[in-house]
């Protein structure tokens, strides 16, 4: 600390001091001392260095703390400037979260939210900022509370190198957390009525709002097996996962992206509509099968060894029955030879497990 031009001191009524206040016949006025160790100091008001406070002993100096200094010094101006302001608001950046996030199978965290930024007029409610308040078993750097006593104090804490502890975090309380480096932080900090959000102030504890509507953040794949044994697939908005078709017999809402990397269905309809019989095996739905090339047991899966092309099917029937070799899926519902293949979907069984499923009634 020997080569630090201190701005501030305290006075002798515990009054800080700017010397860039001060004039040459203020410097008799007062004894003056450091925000950090309490020695004495003297003012510096010189033509050619920067005005400044030093102390009187550079013993003193030797084993003052920046980091004491700092932290002491921004607790004290921002006290001040809370208490000396009409209006003190914060703005936060929170997280806007769809109102179906209760209730909702495909809720996601990192995707069903908007970002949105909230003022908060802390003197609306707080009356009061203590300095190392006392709240339960923590100690605030400033303790932001109202007279009455209705509302959940604030803890204001300044990170200079420490950062606020889990314990504290983990308390539930309303934190902000605001980053200090240098005195002109602590300037620039303590001339404002409003923190602007800044990406540096960490704020703890703050509720996320819940939107009053759905987001529609994500799409899923909605698969419908209707009366006549036909299926659609499609992708629907989470507004509309819970509508339902009027003439079907069964209709799922599926997640895919936890599907096995190793899936042996490549196209997503056809994915879609696989886990749909199997889900309805697995249940003991009475539901007919579907009919395709590749749910008979005649079907073999071929897709002449180029593994980025879908799988198309080949019939083992082709050369003894007159099939074709390769049909299109479609056939199955006309062929007189296709046989389920129910061995094939129990073996899917396991990929429900994998999958977000969700069936519509």
């Amino acid at each position: 600390m020997a080569n630090i031009k201190y701005r501030y001191a305290y006075d002798e009524n515990h009054n800080v001091v700017n010397i860039g206040d001060f004039l040459a016949q203020d410097r008799n006025q007062s004894l003056y001392y450091c925000i950090s160790c309490g020695a004495e100091m003297i003012a510096k008001l010189g033509e050619v260095n920067e005005h400044h406070f030093a102390h009187k002993s550079k013993g003193d100096c030797e084993s003052c703390s920046l980091e004491s200094y700092l932290h002491k010094l921004a607790k004290k101006l921002i006290k001040k400037k809370y208490e000396d302001s009409r209006t003190f608001q914060i703005v936060i950046l929170q997280k806007k979260v769809c109102m179906r996030k209760f209730e909702c199978k495909f809720y996601s965290d990192e995707k069903c939210y908007e970002s949105e930024y909230k003022k908060f007029e802390l003197k609306q409610y707080f009356d009061n900022c203590q300095e190392e308040g006392q709240i339960n078993n923590f100690r605030a750097d400033l303790l932001l509370t109202d007279s009455e006593g209705k509302y959940k104090p604030i803890l204001i804490e300044i990170k200079v190198s420490h950062e606020c502890t889990l314990e504290k975090i983990n308390s539930g309380y309303r934190i902000i957390e605001v980053p200090i480096k240098t005195e002109n932080d602590i300037i620039e900090l303590s001339k404002r009525t409003t923190w602007q959000y800044d990406g540096k102030k960490r704020y703890y504890n703050f509720k996320e709002p819940l939107s009053e509507c759905c987001l529609d953040k994500k799409e899923v794949n909605r698969v419908v097996l209707k009366a006549n044994g036909w299926t659609e697939t499609e992708k629907v908005k989470c507004s509309d996962v819970s509508k339902k078709y009027n003439n079907s017999k069964l209709e799922l809402n599926i997640e895919l992206n936890k599907c096995p990397s190793n899936s042996i269905i490549f196209n997503c309809n056809s994915q879609c509509r696989d886990i749909l019989v199997a889900y309805a095996i697995d249940r003991g739905y009475d539901v007919p099968m579907l009919k395709s090339c590749g749910n008979c047991k005649f079907g073999r899966m071929d897709n002449n060894g180029d593994p980025y092309r879908n799988y198309s099917v080949q019939c083992s029937n082709y050369k003894l029955k007159g099939t074709p070799q390769y049909p299109k899926l479609s056939v199955a519902k006309y062929c007189k030879y296709y046989s389920e293949d129910k061995s094939r979907f129990e073996a899917m069984k396991p990929t429900l497990a994998n999958v977000i499923i969700e069936e519509i009634k």
